[in-house]
């Protein structure tokens, strides 16, 4: 019992700790901000593929940072 109620602590105070500020401060360094507009676009044109900035593709690194922000903001 004394586990179940260490565990359930434990992410309870995960969860706050994650959630703190969530939302509150826009981006302030400039790949914050292209990834930021990277996102939005994809989920604005519903073009989930291939990430791009301006109808240009962003191929540099691997989109599974945009699609799963993607997916998050989608919701």
């Amino acid at each position: 019992m004394k586990l179940r109620a260490a565990a359930a602590l434990f992410f309870l105070a995960l969860a706050l700790a994650l959630a703190f500020r969530l939302g509150m401060a826009p981006p302030r360094h400039r790949s914050e901000k292209r990834s930021d507009a990277i996102v939005r676009e994809m989920v604005a044109s519903g073009r989930w593929f291939i990430p791009t900035l301006g109808g240009v593709a962003r191929l540099q690194k691997p989109p599974l940072y945009y699609w799963a922000a993607a997916a998050a903001a989608a919701q």
